[in-house]
Formats: C-alpha cells, sequence, structure tokens
C-alpha cells in the first residue's frame, strides 16, 4: 500500500498570513479515474476544484506540471458541502449552504464557458465546465447529496428536514437535451430533524437517509413512502457532526450507517436489509464515525482455500483516523490514526476500488492505493448485475446509460456485495489506545508523526491567539 499527502492540494489558507488553511468538506473521484472533485469555501462563497488524478498519484510529475487545476468552479454563493459525478461521468452534482444543486457539464475550451466563473477565467485551465441547471427546492443547507446507480435520478438531504428527488419529467427515461435534465419529482418528510446522509439501494428499490441522533429511514422508490424506521443505536449521539454521510453495500443486503452509540461508545451501525433491522457494528474509533464509503466493486480474492468474494468498506471518524474492513476479517483491515489534525469529512474510492482518497477540516486530503493482493480483483459488470437480477429481481446496472460499458467492464460507479461486514472484537480494532497500529510502513508513521507534531503546535498557536485576544480585551479602556 502507498501512503501519500499531496501537500499541494488545499482550498487557501483563511488568512493571507496565518497558518490555517480553509476546510475541504467533501471530495469525488471521476469514474474515470483522470480527475478529482472537491468543494469548501473561499472568501466569495463556495468554490469546487477539479484536479489532475495523475500528479496525485505520482509526485514527481508535480513539480514540473503547471496545471494541477483542471478547472475550479466558484458559482456557489456559500460553503459547499458536497460534489458527486454521476455513475457515467458525464455530470458533477453539487450542493451548499446557498440551499442550491448545480449540476455541472464539461465543454469544449473557449471564452464562453470561462466566462460564466468570473475572476476564474484569467487562470489557465486545461478543462471547462458549465453549470447546466440550478436545482431550487430546499429551504436550509444541503448536507449531502447521491445518485441513483442508472445515472437518471438524484438525490438531496438538507437542515431544512427534508429530502428531494431530481430526475427527468414523469414517464421520461432519457434526457431532453432542449430542457432542464432534471426537476423535483419528489419531496421525503418525516426526519424531525436534519438529514445530512443519503445512500441509494444499487437494486433499485429503496433509499436510505440519515438525520443526525434521529435514525436512519428507509424510502420505497416505487411510491415515496416510509418503508422502515431505525432509531435505536442512533437516539444517544448527541453530540454534532457536519455530516452523516451513510453508505449502501453493492449487493444490497447492508447499509452502513455513522454516528451511532453502543454502551456509549461510537460505532457505525449495520443494518441488515432483511426486516431493516440494526445488525452488527464497528467498533474502535475513539470519536464518533461521520463518514462510511464502500469500495464501488465486488472483490475477488484468493485465500489460502482458493477465492473469495468480499466487500471492502472504509470509515472515517472525528479522531482524524481512517479505517478499512473487509468481510474476510474480524478487524479492521487498516488503521492509520493521526491521518490529520482535525476531523475527516469525506471518503471516495475510485471506480476501479484500488484507490482510497480522504479529506479534512484541516484542510488537506490523504491518498491511499492498495496493490491487487491487498484489495483483490473486482468482479464484472455482468457478474454483479446478475447477483442483483437472483437476489432482488432487478438491478439499475441494467439500464445504466453508457456507451462505453460491455458486460466484461468492470463498475465505474457505486455497487458491490457479499454476505455483509462482521462486528470486530471490541478492545482490538481501530482507535483503541490498547491496540496496535494495524499500518507500520515507514512513510505511515513519519506521517503519524509529523500529524502529531504539526497539530501540537497548531493547538499552541490556538491558545496563544486566544490569550493575546483576551488580555487585548482587557486592556482596552471602556468608552463612556
Amino acid at each position: 500500500m502507498r501512503l501519500l499527502k499531496p501537500h499541494w492540494v488545499t482550498h487557501g489558507k483563511t488568512s493571507k498570513t496565518g497558518p490555517f488553511l480553509r476546510p475541504i468538506y467533501t471530495l469525488d473521484i471521476h469514474p474515470d479515474g483522470k480527475r478529482l472533485a472537491t468543494g469548501g469555501l473561499t472568501d466569495g462563497g463556495g468554490l469546487i476544484i477539479l484536479w489532475d488524478m495523475s500528479l496525485i498519484r505520482d509526485p514527481s510529475l508535480e513539480k514540473s506540471s503547471t496545471s494541477q487545476r483542471l478547472f475550479q468552479m466558484d458559482n456557489h454563493q456559500a460553503c459547499v458541502n458536497c460534489v458527486r459525478w454521476s455513475p457515467t461521468g458525464r455530470w458533477l452534482a453539487s450542493g451548499g449552504m446557498d440551499r442550491v444543486v448545480m449540476v455541472w457539464v464539461k465543454t469544449s475550451t473557449g471564452a464562453r464557458a470561462s466566462a460564466i466563473f468570473g475572476a476564474t477565467e484569467k487562470m489557465k485551465f486545461t478543462e471547462h465546465w458549465r453549470c447546466a441547471t440550478v436545482l431550487r427546492h430546499h429551504t436550509g443547507d444541503i448536507i449531502d447529496i447521491a445518485w441513483a446507480q442508472d445515472g437518471l435520478r438524484l438525490a438531496s438531504c438538507s437542515v431544512d428536514n427534508t429530502v428531494v428527488i431530481w430526475g427527468p419529467s414523469q414517464g421520461s427515461t432519457s434526457y431532453n437535451a432542449s430542457a432542464s435534465p432534471f426537476q423535483c419529482i419528489a419531496t421525503l418528510r418525516g426526519h424531525g430533524g436534519p438529514v445530512k446522509g443519503v445512500a441509494w439501494d444499487p437494486a433499485g428499490r429503496y433509499l436510505a437517509t440519515q438525520a443526525e441522533g434521529l435514525g436512519v429511514r428507509i424510502w420505497r422508490v416505487s411510491d415515496w413512502q416510509e418503508e422502515s424506521k431505525i432509531s435505536k443505536p442512533f437516539v444517544k449521539a448527541a453530540d454534532q457532526s457536519q455530516v452523516t454521510r451513510l453508505s449502501w453495500s453493492p449487493d444490497g443486503s447492508v447499509i452502513v450507517a455513522p454516528h451511532a452509540i453502543n454502551n456509549r461508545f461510537p460505532t457505525a451501525q449495520l443494518i441488515n436489509r432483511n426486516h431493516w433491522r440494526p445488525g452488527l457494528d464497528l467498533v474502535g474509533h475513539e470519536k464518533h464515525v461521520v463518514c462510511a464509503r464502500y469500495n464501488p466493486n465486488l472483490l475477488r480474492k484468493s485465500t489460502a482455500t482458493g477465492h473469495s468474494v468480499m466487500i471492502c468498506l472504509a470509515l472515517g471518524s472525528k479522531d482524524r483516523s481512517v479505517s478499512v474492513w473487509t468481510t474476510l476479517g474480524r478487524r479492521a483491515f487498516l488503521v492509520i490514526r493521526d491521518l490529520f489534525t482535525n476531523s475527516v469529512s469525506d471518503l471516495t474510492w475510485s471506480s476501479d476500488g484500488k484507490e482510497l482518497l480522504a479529506c479534512s477540516l484541516d484542510g488537506s486530503i490523504s491518498y491511499m492505493a492498495f496493490t491487487r493482493e491487498e484489495i483483490g480483483e473486482p468482479l464484472k459488470v455482468s457478474e454483479v448485475a446478475r447477483l442483483h437480477r437472483k437476489t432482488y429481481g432487478q438491478s439499475l446496472l441494467d439500464t445504466l446509460s453508457s456507451g462505453d460499458l460491455s458486460a466484461n467492464s468492470t463498475l465505474p460507479l457505486t455497487c458491490e456485495g457479499s454476505q455483509g461486514v462482521v462486528k470486530a472484537d471490541a478492545g482490538g480494532v481501530a482507535g483503541v489506545a490498547s491496540a496496535p497500529v494495524l499500518l507500520e510502513t515507514p512513510e505511515a508513521l513519519a506521517l503519524q508523526r509529523s500529524q502529531a507534531e504539526l497539530r501540537v503546535r497548531l493547538d499552541g498557536l490556538k491558545t496563544s491567539q486566544s490569550t493575546t485576544s483576551s488580555d487585548s480585551l482587557a486592556e482596552k479602556p471602556v468608552q463612556s
């Protein structure tokens, strides 16, 4: 496994002279693996940047490159909380604190495309993207968004306590180039608080949503009515988090929901599709898990007895660590502590399942690359679609509109499958003080040390600034 921290992938500093970076709230890798989208804020509002993935994979190329940023968009009037590529990569959806969802499409190079973005037009970009449509319906900040695997529908959730489903007009199965490609087709109400996570069933029958401290709800796609509500593991999770990004396993059998509690300890809760009951949980993180992301493939891995099909799952936590789990082990496959100096905010896998990236509120990202010996080989699209049809009678992969997908292609989308994740032994997993660090390569240990030292320096600087500010206020004479 390779672990890298591309220092140049940032959204800039909070001030010209200060050491603190602006938070990166979200990231997502394009299905073709060539570009990475990140979202956050800038002085004037929201900011989306498209980065060249080849420079992230190979740091030696960065020194000779003049175009680290492929493009950037600053149309959002407030912070961007989530960016997600559509399954085929045609669209990029973004949602933020300005209460709108924007859908972006790539255009040919030209003045017209660059003129849309005002201040960014003076920068030299190798790509041009324009806002194809602005979707307005929410009355509060948009926290999370997710594409259905057919690429025809999009779900967004908000602090206004609702979930909105966007898609083509009723009865249409394709986009009309002369009209807006999306419209509001349903508004889901029922959560009694801010909705901070949304995930589609890969079989196409359900949608899962999560409200912080209020649990997970399952909605039927057929009539958009509530199918089930799961509350018990989440009601005692009183601490607030920016997001609770849940994820659905590619075979559709399991949902993993962050921000759960088991005996006062933070966990990620597994919810079984059968009867929608809480199953096992993943324990060990010292603070709340805020985001979960399944590897987008069912993976076939060699074992001592032959080959096994497994699922792989990544978790990100407020304890600044990332853990990776597979169905072949009872403990986390990988734990990296002190990966950041602040909470993890989002995770993304490459479509081939070999790369995992995480971003943080400290304004940085981390890149992890796995070998096939470590992570296995992805199943073909035809194999996964056959599994869906056999189990559920249908698969959204059958309707995925992509001209370059064949039955033997690997999945360029979010879909997996197996028998679910096994609960880890208590006291022997990620984040527990008595547990060993599972990743002990020299680069990982060096990164952990440097991040810990940086965190101490930043904490000291915050304390110093706070003291100076207090002294200044105390010495200022009262105006009569």
